[in-house]
């Protein structure tokens, strides 16, 4: 199944690396390698069972 983040508003979009959680502790990692919401590609998918046709 893909789905469109579509709440996410395009002034809080994220491009550039940050710490996991606002966790400063941990090394900054771009946004890819985190589950932020605030992506600049606001396409998701997910893998769901097919319960009948």
């Amino acid at each position: 199944m893909l789905f469109l983040f579509h709440e996410v508003e395009p002034s809080k979009i994220v491009f550039g690396a940050r710490h996991p959680r606002n966790n400063k502790e941990w090394s900054a990692v771009g946004i890819f390698a985190q589950r932020g919401k605030n992506r600049p590609n606001r396409i998701g998918s997910t893998i769901c069972p097919l319960v009948r046709v």
